[in-house]
């Protein structure tokens, strides 16, 4: 078991030196941090909690991060469909929180690309990531769209100044800690 942690441990840091390599820098924790947003070096108990902000409304996407970051999340927006489904298609980060627009310009499927981005990925990845569907249309809470859609959560666009306990809400159930 040991022996193949410290093999896991030796590949990992293979590939990161690659990729610092290909990007021209050497793998420190401060290019790391500008290659990789909210994730640390070797992660562990140590990296930062990483949240992803999907919504192309400004003054939208202000309020979501803002209350992410007093959260102790470090997030990360995307403006539009195509740049969230690129960061949710990197290996190596997870997102514990996911905030996911209805209606972005380039996508006239209302965000369910990039639902459908997040519900491809590996169980074990997709277990890790805690899912909100913001839309006008659907009520907070709201567990049967949740399903549906295949997100943790609704919440409404009304109520996004209590996002802070609109997202404890569901924790206070779940005999695990999602973020």
């Amino acid at each position: 078991h040991l022996a193949l942690r410290g093999k896991l441990k030796n590949r990992r840091q293979e590939l990161m030196a690659e990729i610092f390599r290909t990007l021209g820098t050497a793998p420190t924790a401060s290019t790391a941090a500008a290659a990789f947003p909210g994730v640390t070096l070797g992660g562990g108990k140590n990296a930062q909690k990483l949240a992803l902000v999907c919504e192309d409304e400004a003054m939208i996407q202000a309020m979501i991060r803002d209350t992410l970051q007093s959260m102790g999340m470090t997030a990360v927006v995307c403006g539009t469909a195509a740049e969230a489904i690129e960061r949710l298609s990197q290996t190596g980060v997870v997102h514990r929180i996911v905030t996911v627009d209805n209606r972005f310009p380039d996508d006239a499927e209302g965000g369910i690309k990039i639902l459908q981005a997040i519900n491809a990925k590996l169980p074990d990845e997709r277990r890790k990531m805690f899912v909100a569907f913001v839309s006008a249309d659907l009520s907070t809470l709201d567990g049967n769209s949740a399903f549906v859609l295949g997100a943790n959560i609704t919440i409404n666009k009304k109520e996004l100044k209590r996002l802070q306990p609109i997202l404890e809400e569901p924790r206070r159930a779940l005999p695990v800690k999602v973020y």
